[in-house]
């Protein structure tokens, strides 16, 4: 993945996204995660630059992208912010949690601070890249739910329902299906997610959390599923290994379309 580190201009490109208030995406390590537990490696939270100040960067109170935020004092994160069209990354700590934040002359919130980094990077693309299959690589998706207390294991009786992915990355995938399924799709509860990797033709199997839910317009549902590190970590590593050969390789002939075009 291609990356630009800037150094010298870092506080005037910080500026000019907090002038703009531009959404900021925080991933970070997942601090409940034991080698023994199933969960998201990463979590990540969704927030707004408001302002420089202070050798601080003041941003709106993050909201948790599917779940609840587990934010400390110190706490790494990773921040990833868009302007002009490009993609910019860089590492922080938190340095406030809760904090009375100017919005404008009329209205006070309720923010977090982040250390000014030295350095950020301007990216081509995000490393959890997500790749639109729909269209060019259609793949059918078998769901049923996971026991939680034995996800290793499906009950006989578990009901299988079919959908339709719509897009993938190393993290996760969209699926649409039928909206018949809506009532067995829960949010935060575990599901298996089974579909074909094309370039492979070999049936790949995730454990997988629903973050969230939503009507498409066109009919049926669109859920989005995080997938878990799970107890079985050869299979899970197979199966990751085999979904970012197919992402690497579906993202490069992307890119030879478009400059063909």
């Amino acid at each position: 993945m291609a990356s630009t580190i800037l150094t010298d201009n870092c506080i005037e490109l910080l500026h000019e996204a907090c002038d703009r208030n531009a959404p900021l995406e925080l991933h970070y390590r997942n601090p409940n995660l034991t080698p023994s537990s199933i969960g998201p490696e990463t979590l990540y939270a969704q927030t707004r630059l408001i302002r420089i100040e202070n050798n601080l960067i003041h941003i709106d109170k993050p909201q948790s992208i599917g779940g609840i935020t587990d934010f400390k004092i110190g706490r790494g994160v990773c921040a990833y912010f868009g302007i002009h069209g490009k993609t910019y990354t860089f590492d922080t700590k938190i340095v406030h949690i809760s904090r009375l934040v100017d919005l404008n002359q009329k209205k006070i919130i309720v923010g977090m601070d982040l250390v000014i980094p030295p350095e950020i990077v301007q990216q081509q693309r995000r490393g959890d890249h997500r790749i639109a299959v729909a269209g060019s690589y259609p793949m059918d998706a078998v769901i049923c739910a996971a026991c939680e207390d034995e996800p290793s294991s499906v009950a006989l009786d578990v009901t299988r329902f079919n959908g339709k992915i719509l897009n993938l990355s190393r993290g996760g995938a969209s699926v649409r299906v039928e909206e018949k399924d809506r009532i067995l799709c829960y949010l935060n509860k575990w599901y298996y997610l089974s579909f074909l990797i094309p370039d492979t033709k070999q049936e790949s199997l995730f454990l997988a959390e629903i973050r969230h839910i939503e009507k498409i317009p066109r009919g049926g549902i669109r859920i989005g599923l995080q997938f878990l590190r799970w107890l079985n970590p050869t299979q899970a590593h197979e199966n990751l290994g085999n979904l970012t050969k197919f992402l690497v390789a579906a993202e490069r002939r992307l890119l030879q379309i478009r400059r063909k075009n």
